[in-house]
């Protein structure tokens, strides 16, 4: 079931620089989570503690969830987090780190958009990166992140 979102929860998510589930393109991401698993999320911003901002659907947060248990870490965040108004878990705080790469000084999360992510790229011509260094940097699904 597709999910509508009101205008000013559209504009309440761009200020948070999250878009709605059914609008998300730009800003998703792909990161790791003190684990070498890569996963899919929704880019928010930068942390106090220098980790990235992630949110993330039920899906993923609950494989994640097992994962900090599998490895013997405290679920209570988990175990007492909420959804907010576009039915994404918030990582704050959680040792997850956006996938990227630095291009001219700046740190690219999106392969196939330019570094200011205002346009389209192409990985190749416009970074110098094959298929296996998109491998390396962003693992198999990397095309999840086109456009």
């Amino acid at each position: 079931m597709q999910t509508t979102h009101t205008n000013a929860e559209k504009q309440t998510a761009k200020a948070l620089r999250i878009k709605t589930p059914d609008d998300c393109g730009d800003n998703k991401v792909i990161f790791r989570y003190d684990d070498p698993t890569f996963f899919v999320g929704y880019y928010a911003g930068g942390t106090w503690n220098g980790w990235d901002c992630v949110r993330v659907d039920k899906a993923t947060f609950d494989k994640l969830r097992k994962v900090c248990e599998e490895q013997g870490g405290d679920v209570e965040d988990y175990d007492n987090a909420e959804a907010d108004e576009f039915g994404l878990y918030s990582l704050d705080g959680h040792c997850s780190q956006v996938c990227g790469f630095t291009h001219k000084g700046i740190f690219v999360t999106n392969p196939f958009q330019s570094d200011c992510g205002r346009f389209e790229a192409d990985p190749e011509k416009d970074y110098g990166l094959n298929h296996e260094e998109l491998v390396e940097i962003f693992g198999e699904n990397y095309k999840i992140l086109k456009p």
